[in-house]
């Protein structure tokens, strides 16, 4: 039965050849690295990576297009409209953010639901506002490409005409918030727009396809924000998906079910594993029954959770 391993990697602390590979060298420094290793019960291999940026547009101011609704009446009888509109904002301030996923296998759906779940788990508490828990997000690449995008060559091409430079992360961010400067504050009517920025709005491009897939079935939640760039969708993790309980050995349970997920992560959230709940004597087994997990949590509190 193959279990997943997702650990955070320090940056003092990282093997360079991992960071090449999998890593964005121009992520701020304060962001979390995280590492996927597979194991079916021999050595396990790194098979992707994420990061997480916590507090979004709070050093560099971050944008988004709200996809709102205007209604048009008249005070003649029958005479009503309803019509898309977008508007400048700053919405998801505050938020973490999901972003980087590079995978060995974009095709491997056990593999990216991990990632994904898995990345969720370990993201600390301590990241969020005191008494208030920040959501977290995840940015769906739109069709196109950069200045060619159909959603940017409907709008913001008329202001911008210009190629885009080729940037690291950090750097695009914060050239695309003093792009942001440039786009109207008032609302956007869309059917005054071009069919093909009409039909991007929310679209995520060919090669991304996957990452959408993966999103929804892990329960994240298509928001009414879409990319300043290139209208590509923004997806809101779940805000209840786990219910941790603390672990001390293998429990079993009548009520879960044979293949039901399962994560578990230390108390300091450095790594976490996803396994499947797997049928013993006397129930399911809901805790690590791998001696590999159970070697490495010998020694420290750790917690589990379905999902």
């Amino acid at each position: 039965m193959t279990h997943f391993h997702l650990r955070s990697v320090p940056r003092a602390a990282t093997l360079e050849v991992l960071a090449d590979e999998w890593f964005d060298p121009g992520a701020a420094q304060g962001d979390l690295r995280v590492l996927i290793e597979a194991n079916d019960g021999g050595a396990s291999t790194v098979t992707g990576a994420i990061q997480v940026g916590f507090q979004i547009g709070k050093s560099i101011p971050r944008y988004w297009y709200y996809v709102g609704q205007v209604a048009y009446r008249s005070d003649e009888p029958m005479l009503a409209r309803k019509d898309r509109v977008l508007l400048l904002g700053n919405d998801f301030t505050g938020a973490h953010e999901l972003y980087g996923v590079r995978v060995a296998k974009p095709d491997d759906q056990a593999l990216l639901d991990a990632l994904l779940i898995g990345t969720l788990a370990l993201i600390p508490s301590g990241a969020d506002v005191p008494g208030q828990a920040a959501p977290v997000v995840l940015e769906i690449p739109g069709s196109g490409h950069a200045e060619r995008a159909p959603f940017w060559a409907g709008i913001g091409r008329h202001l911008y005409p210009h190629p885009f430079p080729e940037l690291t992360r950090n750097a695009h961010l914060e050239w695309e918030s003093h792009l942001a400067a440039l786009l109207p504050r008032q609302p956007l009517v869309v059917s005054l727009l071009e069919k093909d920025t009409q039909m991007a709005i929310g679209a995520p491009a060919e090669d991304a396809i996957y990452l959408r897939d993966a999103a929804v079935r892990c329960g994240f939640r298509k928001s009414r924000q879409v990319r300043i760039c290139d209208g590509g969708p923004v997806f809101e993790a779940p805000t209840a998906l786990f219910r941790f309980a603390a672990g001390t050995a293998i429990e079993t349970s009548a009520c879960i079910e044979q293949g039901q997920r399962c994560v578990i992560r230390t108390e300091d959230r450095r790594d976490a594993w996803i396994v499947e709940a797997e049928r013993v004597t006397g129930g399911i087994a809901v805790a690590p029954a791998s001696a590999t997990i159970r070697d490495s949590l010998r020694d420290g509190a750790w917690a589990y959770s379905f999902y």
